[in-house]
């Protein structure tokens, strides 16, 4: 788990510092939430600014709609990230 904490804490300071753009760290946070067994725990390490970038893209995923394998686009989206945004709702972390 630490080493999750510490990629997320990089990855923000990387924006910060012009290594890294905003929607290379949105979908690089994405996709260690996404592989994390624990995704609740790690939440509170992402930083605010990210949790709401994150929030507007897990919004319009729906469990019926969501491919878990390539889509059109060549993204592959993990059954975790519904259940964060399951998650975010039910907390009331996110709105």
């Amino acid at each position: 788990m630490d080493n999750r904490r510490g990629r997320i804490r990089f990855l923000s300071e990387s924006y910060w510092s012009g290594l890294y753009t905003k929607p290379e760290v949105i979908g690089l946070t994405i996709d260690i939430l996404a592989d994390s067994p624990d995704f609740a725990e790690l939440w509170g390490d992402v930083p605010d600014w990210l949790q709401v970038e994150i929030w507007e893209w897990l919004k319009p995923l729906h469990r019926n709609t969501v491919l878990y394998g390539q889509t059109l686009w060549g993204e592959v989206i993990s059954p975790n990230l519904i259940d964060l945004k399951v998650w975010l709702i039910r907390e009331g972390r996110c709105e």
